[in-house]
């Protein structure tokens, strides 16, 4: 991409000052700061695509978490998952209502994959899409203080969810 550099003169000063500037327009001082009216230029960016070769980061890896929801569709329920260093994820109800279920969620043949980041220290956001249901799950584990807020989202539902972290390992 070619930079176009161009002089730019300020008429709201004294004394006309001359700049200049590069594709985005941006003064180099604070005097020519205030002195410049607003200019706004299109800047491209880059798209980048989820692919198979991109690796989100996986700060759960290696540990099996287990929480229970308060409030929504979801609540009283236990859940575990299980982060693998793959970037996978395996997760299954647990508790009186599991002894339904005849194998756990997370075991389908496609593997689900999800990304997690520590944004401060023991606080962690993870998110992964579950291709058997169709729903995300979005959540900050809050190892501190040991809660959980999710939101589980469909094509067109929303839940809002909040509980508790049980273990970790």
């Amino acid at each position: 991409m070619a930079i176009e550099i161009r002089p730019i003169r300020f008429a709201r000063v004294r004394h006309p000052v001359e700049m200049y500037t590069s594709y985005a327009g941006e003064p180099r001082n604070a005097e020519q700061w205030r002195a410049c009216p607003l200019q706004f230029t299109k800047v491209p960016v880059r798209e980048v695509r989820m692919t198979a070769t991109t690796r989100p980061a996986l700060s759960l890896a290696g540990r099996t978490l287990r929480w229970t929801f308060a409030k929504g569709p979801t609540a009283n329920k236990t859940y575990e998952h299980t982060f693998n260093d793959d970037g996978t994820v395996v997760f299954r109800e647990v508790g009186p209502a599991a002894a339904k279920q005849p194998e756990p969620s997370g075991n389908s043949k496609t593997p689900i994959h999800y990304a997690s980041y520590e944004v401060a220290h023991g606080l962690h956001f993870m998110s992964y899409l579950s291709p058997d249901s169709g729903y995300t799950l979005t959540v900050v584990v809050d190892m501190n203080k040991r809660v959980v807020h999710a939101v589980a989202s469909g094509a067109k539902e929303w839940y809002p969810l909040e509980g508790t972290l049980d273990s970790t390992g």
